[in-house]
């Protein structure tokens, strides 16, 4: 038997420098809801290997409070959540771009149903994902939803 929720497995539309999604893990967890975050970042400027380390440790941890913090502060779910950042600073130089990935698990309070919750969770998370991508902007990054290519000139 099809079930009749519609598959938000496609951009919510929210960001013009990131993809968010809403996607339900397993058809047992009726409670439970992933929200997915990606987005392709390029440095605008050449650093040395360890001022990557450390911008990208300070990129992590912001990205993780402010995600948590939207589970906490909007009162669709329980406190309690895991946050996955996948950012590091392996490869990162001018001109190659890096994917990130965020992942945010999270069982919801009120047993909506889930196009209900998808639209709560649109129309609130907005200002977290503007945050995390004005974050990258902040320490020298241009955010992307996809890789884009270069058009560089041949002299």
């Amino acid at each position: 038997m099809k079930s009749k929720e519609k598959n938000y497995n496609e951009d919510l539309c929210i960001n013009r420098g990131a993809i968010v999604k809403v996607n339900k893990p397993s058809s047992t967890l009726n409670d439970v809801l992933e929200i997915k975050v990606s987005l392709c970042v390029v440095p605008n400027e050449q650093y040395e290997p360890f001022e990557y380390d450390e911008q990208v440790k300070r990129i992590r941890r912001y990205s993780e409070r402010s995600l948590r913090r939207y589970i906490i502060d909007n009162g669709i779910f329980y406190d309690n959540s895991i946050v996955d950042v996948n950012f590091t600073s392996a490869n990162l130089r001018v001109g190659y771009y890096k994917n990130v990935q965020m992942s945010v698990f999270a069982k919801q309070k009120n047993n909506l149903n889930y196009d209900r919750l998808v639209k709560r969770v649109k129309d609130t998370i907005k200002p977290v994902i503007k945050s995390i991508t004005d974050r990258f902007n902040d320490e020298g990054y241009v955010c992307h939803k996809k890789k884009k290519e270069f058009n560089k000139k041949i002299k």
